[in-house]
């Protein structure tokens, strides 16, 4: 049972809300009272990233973890960079956009701005992602295949060629170090 503290009006779904003189965190309070009452995903666009970044903090805080906050973060460079963003947030955004067709609860933040960038498609995300965690299992034969035909090649040192694998894989892609043992995955470290 959810007690509302605001008695905020609940979107129904394909409905836009447009909530604007809520001070500090009663935003996010608001949000998140909204999406306690929703069965589905939500999505709140922010006028910048700063603003989608806090809300999910906040969200995450009023709802102690039970409801996913997700921020899909801008790409903090400019189209006439000559440098392409930062790994952490080539490796968020694909993170996160590889949880958006499962996710069945929760809010994604996003800005106006990161709204407004075309993205790869969907099954194109899915066919060429994957996600490892310590205590995960899997096939390395499937892993070296995989490897090999997204443009892998097999090296006894990783350091010898950037973007190549070894036979066991200890060393996966940098900057992400995947260390394993048989078939399960002991540890991954940034």
């Amino acid at each position: 049972m959810t007690i509302s503290l605001l008695n905020s009006p609940q979107p129904s779904c394909g409905q836009i809300l447009d909530w604007s003189g809520l001070n500090d965190a009663v935003m996010g309070l608001a949000i998140f009272e909204a999406c306690a009452s929703h069965d589905g995903p939500g999505v709140v666009i922010t006028e910048d990233i700063q603003s989608a970044e806090r809300l999910a903090r906040e969200v995450d805080f009023f709802s102690a973890g039970s409801i996913p906050a997700i921020s899909f973060p801008d790409w903090e460079t400019l189209p006439y960079d000559s440098f392409s963003p930062h790994q952490d947030i080539v490796s968020e955004r694909l993170t996160t956009l590889y949880q958006l067709p499962t996710l069945t609860r929760g809010v994604l933040f996003i800005s106006i701005s990161t709204l407004m960038q075309r993205l790869a498609p969907p099954e194109f995300v899915l066919a060429n992602s994957f996600i490892l965690n310590a205590g995960d299992t899997f096939d390395i034969q499937q892993m070296r295949r995989r490897l090999t035909k997204n443009g892998y090649h097999h090296v006894d040192t990783v350091y010898e060629h950037p973007g190549s694998n070894t036979a066991t894989y200890d060393v996966v892609n940098q900057p992400g170090n995947c260390d394993d043992i048989g078939n399960g995955i002991q540890s991954v470290a940034r």
